[in-house]
This record gives C-alpha cells, sequence and structure tokens, in this order.
C-alpha cells in the first residue's frame, strides 16, 4: 500500500526563487526540481478553514486505509511487556529498514524520503479556524494555526519548531500535528520554517528561531496572541531550538537575542548535549533514530572546529539553568535521547524550575510522526496536548 502511495505522490516542476539572506539565497520552498504535492502545501493565505482542503481529506482518506491494513496484520499475542516497542512502531521500524539506511542517503534525498514515507502513519489532519502562511523581509516563512475554538483573540501562542536534526523536516511534515496542538491546548501555533543543514551550518537554525520568535512577539496585538503568554517548543532538534532560545534570553552569545523570556517550553524528546558520548545511546539498529543517524545530523549540522561543550551548542552544559522558564520535558524508552532528557530534567528542577516530565517506555523516537497508527502514540500526544493546554493557561510564570 505504501508503494502504491509512493507511485501517486503528485511531483510538480518548480522555480526556486532565491530570497537574499546574509548573502545566501533561500529557496522559496524544498530543494531540488521538483516539489512533493504531500501534506497541506500551498495552504492559501488569510483563508478561514471551516473544512479541510481537498488535498488534506485524501491524505486523511489514505491513512485510514493505512490504518485498517495495520488492524488486519495485526499480531495474535502481542508482547505487553512495560519496555517492549509496541508492535505497530515496530512493523513502521521494518518497512523503513526494507529503505536505504538513512545516514546513507544526501540530505536532499532524505528531505523527500523523509516527508513520503511519514505521512501515510500521522494521525489525520483536523480542521483549523484559519491557516495562514506568512514570510518575513528576511525570507523566514512562518505558518500560523488558529484554534477552531470560539476563544481565540488574546489567546496563547506556541512558536513551534520542527523536528528532523535541523537537516530534514519542513512546514508540511509536522503540518497535522500543528493542527492537533492548535485544537487541544486552545492556542494559536506558529509553525517556523527554518533554515537547513548543511546548506546553513549551526547557529543558522538558532537565529532562525530567535529572528520568529521576536517578530511574533513584536506582532502579537495584530495576531491576537497575549505576548505574556507566548512559550516555545518542538520536538527533537525543535526542543533543542527552544531551550537555545530561553537560555539566550538570559545570556545571548550567537549574535541575537530574544526580545523577552517564553512563557514556557514544551520539549518533546529533545537533544541538548552534543558530545560524542551523548549522541550514542546503544541503539544501533530497530528504531528510527539510530546512533549511526545522530551521528550523520550532527556531522551535517556542527561545524568541524566548534567547541561542542560550550553551553550555547549544548545546553545541557550551561553552568545554571535558574531563570528558565516552567515547562515539560517528554522522553521515551527507545531513543538516544531519552538520558539527555531525564538529565535535563534533573537539573531544571535542581535549579527550581517547574518541570513536567513524560515518560513512556514502550515509544521510540518519531512516535509524534505515527499516531494514525500506533494507539500509544495517540495516548502519549494526548498527555502531551493536555500538558502543554495546562502551561499556555496558567495563571504564573517563572
Amino acid at each position: 500500500m505504501l508503494q502504491v502511495f509512493l507511485r501517486n505522490v503528485r511531483v510538480q516542476r518548480f522555480r526556486v526563487n532565491a530570497c537574499r539572506r546574509g548573502g545566501s539565497g533561500r529557496p522559496d520552498a524544498g530543494f531540488g526540481r521538483f516539489r512533493l504535492q504531500v501534506g497541506a502545501m500551498n495552504v492559501p493565505e488569510n483563508v478561514a478553514a471551516p473544512r479541510l482542503p481537498w488535498r488534506l481529506r485524501l491524505v486523511n482518506w489514505f491513512r485510514r486505509r493505512v490504518r485498517r491494513w495495520f488492524q488486519w496484520r495485526a499480531p495474535a499475542n502481542p508482547a505487553l511487556d512495560a519496555n517492549t516497542l509496541t508492535w505497530q512502531q515496530a512493523r513502521v521500524v521494518k518497512v523503513v529498514a526494507g529503505l536505504i539506511p538513512a545516514h546513507r542517503l544526501p540530505p536532499f534525498v532524505l528531505r523527500r524520503a523523509y516527508r513520503i514515507s511519514t505521512t501515510p502513519f500521522h494521525i489525520d489532519a483536523v480542521p483549523v479556524r484559519t491557516c495562514r502562511n506568512l514570510r518575513l523581509d528576511s525570507g523566514l516563512r512562518l505558518r500560523v494555526y488558529t484554534p477552531a475554538s470560539a476563544a481565540v483573540s488574546g489567546a496563547p501562542a506556541l512558536m513551534f519548531y520542527h523536528g528532523g536534526g535541523c537537516v530534514i523536516g519542513d512546514l508540511e511534515t509536522h503540518d497535522t500535528l500543528c493542527r492537533h496542538l492548535a485544537n487541544k491546548s486552545e492556542q494559536h501555533v506558529i509553525a517556523v520554517d527554518y533554515r537547513l543543514a548543511p546548506r546553513h551550518r549551526f547557529p543558522a537554525q538558532a537565529l532562525d528561531a530567535i529572528e520568529a520568535f521576536n517578530w511574533v512577539a513584536g506582532e502579537a496585538a495584530s495576531l491576537g496572541i497575549d505576548v505574556n503568554r507566548l512559550g516555545v517548543g518542538g520536538d527533537s532538534a525543535g526542543g533543542y531550538l527552544s531551550t537555545l532560545l530561553c537560555q539566550q534570553a538570559l545570556n545571548p552569545t550567537l549574535g541575537g537575542q530574544p526580545a523577552r523570556m517564553p512563557a514556557y517550553q514544551w520539549l518533546v524528546y529533545p537533544a541538548v548535549d552534543f558530545r560524542e558520548e551523548a549522541v550514542t545511546g546503544g541503539f544501533p539498529s530497530g528504531v528510527v533514530l539510530t546512533d549511526e543517524l545522530m551521528r550523520y545530523f550532527g556531522e551535517h549540522v556542527i561545524p568541524p572546529d566548534l567547541d561542542v561543550t560550550r553551553p550555547d551548542v549544548s545546553p545541557l552544559l550551561a553552568e545554571s539553568l535558574a531563570g528558565m522558564p516552567r515547562g515539560m520535558v517528554l522522553t521515551v524508552g527507545h531513543d538516544p535521547l531519552c538520558m539527555q532528557g531525564r538529565n535535563y530534567v534533573e537539573r531544571l528542577r535542581g535549579a527550581g524550575v517547574a518541570t513536567t516530565h513524560l515518560h513512556f517506555p514502550r515509544l521510540m523516537h518519531e512516535f509524534v510522526s505515527m499516531g494514525g497508527v500506533c494507539p500509544d502514540s495517540r495516548a502519549a500526544l494526548g498527555a502531551a496536548s493536555e500538558t502543554l493546554r495546562d502551561l499556555a493557561w496558567a495563571d504564573t510564570y517563572t
């Protein structure tokens, strides 16, 4: 069924419109000669969405077919051990294992493969009140999701930075997740299409995250956002950028400073330590994020001469985390980043920062992209969404 989907993915030629950005061109969308029409591509600006666009309805129909296939292929006696990977995720890994290992692909190929291969397993896209594409003067793209609930004026907002090791991922790969978060947490979600490595190495991604945050903070009134409830968050690399942004608000060292401290941080299996011993978690295979793929991302993002023990590269190594905003850290059992997340929680709590820690031993890295086929993933995403709502609508902040 996945092969049928791949054959029917619509491929469209496009021209790259380069926007001058610090002396280097920034593509209008994607890499190379083709753009894959998957997800919510070309969502019209400033258009209300009482129902889903037809492309998303079509993708939802395909996802339901994939779920039926998973139910039909369910094992008779699935493992119920508290630490065993769920059979649905193991099946996804088996499908992915039949392809070329991700760490052997060039980045521009891996981006397309990631977008296509994860789409069938996402949760269904849900309609939001509005979905707007914005472009800043610098060329940085944002996508603003307004929740379907009535209370949207002066509502909180989440600056969402997508995962993908700062090498892959974009607005489309996390579109369904952002829609879900906007509705479940009843707040605006602003997704950021930051620059990717290796074309743009560190700290380009962090500077984009800060630029987007500052722009939204400055335009909060026109966007209908309560700037005092503006938080940051993301999964994996997005969680990494969120922690960097908060630390730069306390001690700016990268050339850009956030206009204010975020109200909260919402971190899903974040990467917070780039030392060699921290990026090898004993997962050579059997999961989506392997040790080899971790090294692949690090080699493409971090310049060779950069000291990874610097606190503005590895946030976990900061001398003190006092003054950081309250937040949530989610970790999963089958993940090279699990211990990094646990250690970060301990450091935050030790510094007096109110931190909620959610841990799911049966899930693996990238589970947020598997909610369509894995009930455990949907339950974990639901718990994380509820925590996000509590953070966004809390009356006090640290």
